[in-house]
Formats: C-alpha cells, sequence, structure tokens
C-alpha cells in the first residue's frame, strides 16, 4: 500500500453493488476485477465485497426457471410485461432486496454502483433496485460512487423520475460510464440530477488477464497440432430479443451456429461450444446445439462453467473467439486472443469500436456463417489483435482514480 494514501484506507469498508452472481458469469469476472484493481490500489482485501443487487449470495448457473421466464415474457407485449413485473418488483423490493441492501450498508464507509450495463430500463427492473440503493445510503449519509457502468435503451418516464429523485437524494461524489454512448445516455437522462462531471472509464473486465493471471494453453499451443480451437459462444435467442430490437428466431439462431461449427471444422479447425453460463444458453446448446459433440466427436467439445474463473479458463484457452455475449469478448480481449464479435445490442459495437477492432464487428441480424467464417479466417492470418497492454493500463489507472476519489470522500466525511 501505497504511503499516499490516508490511513483510514485500509480500515475503510467499500461495497460495490453489481450483481456478481447473475447467471451471466461475465458480470462475476467484472466484480471480481473491480474488487481487485481496488485491493491493488490499497483497500484491504477483507474490506472490499460485492453485494448483488437481486440478494444472491453465491453463483448459480442451474436456474431452469429464468430460461422460461425469459421465453414467457419474450411473447408478450411490453406495456403489459411491465405492468405484470411491477407486482413482483414491489413485493420483492420490500420483503428482500431492501433488507439485503440495508444489511450490506449498515457495515459500509463508502458505497460504489457498478459496473457492468446497470443503467438499463427492461421492465423497471435496475431503475428499482438501484434507487432503493441510493435512496437507502443517502439515508445513512453515506458517500456513494457509480463506476464504469453501461446506460442504455429506452426508460420508462416512471423509472426517470424514479432515478432522478435517488440521484438527487445521494449526490454521487463520482460517475463514470462505460464508453461514450452510455456518457451521452446518462447526461441527457439525468444530467440534472447530478453534481459532477460524467467520466468515461474502460471496462473492469479488461483486467481479466491480470486478475486471473494464468492463461490456459490450447490444443494447438500444447501439441503443437496445426488445428486451432475457435470459441462459439453460444446465448439462446431468448436472451438476444428480450434485451433487444433483435428478431432474430431459434431455429435462424441455430442454423447460423451450427453452419459456422461445421464450416470452420471443413477450414481445418477444431470447434469449442460454451456458454456465459445462463441457463437459457445452456439449455439452447444442449437442445440445438449438442449434436455436433456426436457427428464430429474429435473435433467439437462442449465446455460449461460454474463460476468467473473457470468461464476466464475456458476463454484463455482458445486460439479465436465468436461470441455475442459482451464479457466473453473482452476477457479474449484481455488475453489477446482474435475476437469475431456478433453485434445485436449498441454496448457490443461500442466496446469494439473502442478498442479498434471495428473491422471484426459483424451485425448478427444481416451476416451470414460465411462472412463469420471468412473473418475468423481473416483474423488468425494477419493475427489482427491490437496491441492490448495499453488498454489494460488505462483501466487500471481507471479503477485507481475510483480509489482517489474515494479517498477524498472519506477524507471529507471525516472532516479533514
Amino acid at each position: 500500500m501505497s504511503n499516499s494514501h490516508q490511513p483510514e484506507i485500509s480500515k475503510a469498508s467499500v461495497v460495490l453493488f453489481n450483481v456478481k452472481y447473475s447467471a451471466n458469469l461475465g458480470d462475476g469476472v467484472l466484480s471480481e476485477c473491480l474488487e481487485g484493481g481496488l485491493v491493488n490500489y490499497g483497500f484491504a482485501s477483507d474490506k472490499v465485497r460485492s453485494a448483488d443487487l437481486a440478494a444472491r449470495t453465491k453463483f448459480s448457473v442451474n436456474s431452469a426457471g429464468r430460461g422460461r421466464l425469459l421465453s414467457l415474457l419474450d411473447g408478450m407485449p411490453k406495456n403489459l410485461r411491465q405492468s405484470l413485473l411491477m407486482i413482483p418488483l414491489r413485493y420483492l423490493l420490500k420483503s428482500k432486496w431492501s433488507p439485503f441492501y440495508g444489511r450490506n450498508l449498515n457495515v459500509a464507509d463508502v458505497v460504489v454502483v457498478g459496473g457492468g450495463n446497470l443503467f438499463t430500463d427492461m421492465d423497471r427492473n435496475f431503475p428499482t433496485k438501484i434507487s432503493a440503493v441510493m435512496r437507502l445510503a443517502a439515508k445513512r449519509n453515506l458517500p456513494l460512487a457509480i463506476y464504469g457502468v453501461g446506460a442504455s435503451g429506452v426508460w420508462s418516464d416512471a423509472s426517470i423520475r424514479e432515478m432522478r429523485k435517488a440521484l438527487e437524494a445521494c449526490r454521487p461524489f463520482y460517475i463514470s460510464v462505460r464508453d461514450e454512448q452510455s456518457k451521452s445516455t446518462f447526461e441527457s437522462l439525468f444530467a440534472d440530477s447530478i453534481g459532477c462531471q460524467v467520466a468515461v472509464v474502460r471496462d473492469p473486465g479488461i483486467l481479466a488477464s491480470r486478475h486471473y493471471v494464468s492463461r490456459q494453453l490450447s490444443n494447438s499451443q500444447v501439441s503443437g497440432a496445426s488445428r486451432k480451437k475457435i470459441g462459439l459462444c453460444v446465448t439462446a435467442g431468448s436472451a438476444l430479443r428480450y434485451h433487444s430490437d433483435l428478431t432474430l428466431d431459434d431455429e435462424k439462431l441455430r442454423d447460423l451456429y451450427q453452419e459456422c461449427a461445421v464450416g470452420l471444422i471443413e477450414k481445418g479447425f477444431d470447434i469449442a461450444l460454451f456458454t456465459n453460463g445462463s441457463s437459457e444458453d445452456r439449455s439452447f446448446l444442449e437442445n440445438e446445439l449438442s449434436h455436433l459433440k456426436t457427428k464430429y466427436p474429435s473435433h467439437v467439445q462442449i465446455q460449461q462453467a460454474d463460476t468467473p474463473d473457470q468461464l476466464v479458463s475456458i476463454i484463455s484457452s482458445l486460439d479465436a473467439l465468436v461470441a455475442h455475449r459482451m464479457h466473453a469478448l473482452i476477457v479474449a480481449f484481455s488475453y489477446n486472443i482474435p475476437i469475431a464479435a456478433l453485434s445485436w445490442d449498441p454496448k457490443i459495437r461500442a466496446f469494439m469500436d473502442s478498442v479498434g477492432m471495428s473491422s471484426a464487428t459483424l451485425d448478427t441480424a444481416h451476416t451470414s456463417s460465411v462472412e463469420i467464417i471468412n473473418n475468423v479466417v481473416q483474423l488468425l492470418s494477419t493475427n489482427s489483435v491490437p496491441d492490448n497492454s495499453a488498454f489494460i493500463d488505462e483501466s487500471t489507472e481507471h479503477i485507481n482514480l475510483l480509489g482517489q476519489a474515494i479517498e477524498q470522500a472519506l477524507a471529507k466525511k471525516l472532516g479533514r
């Protein structure tokens, strides 16, 4: 710990509110990277922890109910869906979430909301939860920061009002978002409700290769074999449709993955099929694509992760990655693995543009398997991955700036 730190930093309890224990293990990756970054800055490892906004306390990727719920919601008109969901949201907020938030805030000296795509209004879910955290923090006079969040989508008037009141109540001492588009969205919605500038920082997940350290060697690296391993990170159509305006149906998505796998095998590659952990993705892989393992037993692996470090281990063993999931792409980028991004949400393109990889971004709604295969072949033949060391260093520096802002907020609270 640097001597420049205030003595209180080693004693300060920093509670991060995010979705660390989401079934999408990418959320766990970025949460653990942010925790690790703050510890590296100088906060005590036993004083930095995440509180999950859904009151989860462990990783669990076998929630069959989540997949069924997404399928049900996928077929509902948006207005009806929002009206129906507000009933369980209010009940859970009162009975489960607020008490959980309160217990965590009771042991906090400072609060950080982030990272992840938290400032989005999917059926009023995140606005309800985050505004509750902010109001409870304000009642306890706890300094609160927002770090590295995504801000996107169309917000309901009710969610905007709720979030503005919460921001005005807690007055964050520091706010940052993860890309320019998020900054534009955040400021357009909440500029009048905040008392500080909005910074743009790197997603904490870029630190994966430093936080998890070792890279697993791919089959080709271990054996020297000529066949390289390409990862296909499988995402269910219901997840893509629920979180975006994409209209791609399950059959077309299955065909796209299948054609990519077969085409890449015919090009001389081996395939690793995996998911980011969500139950709907796992079910889609098992029901629609597992037959590829039977048909091509020597060239197809099916790998699943139950924890963030296992997900990182799978991704770091690849020679290239094709994925819709943002944090699968970010982890691969951190390990300098070539990536072909299947864009379905503005956040994917925003990330790829921000690291100079626009040419490796393909629009899911309009791309073909041939284009994806050709893109992968070109990436591997030209080793088209920019030097990521500057981006990793930048992410570290951004977390250090958060650490400095926390120190200043604590000093101000103590009247120093």
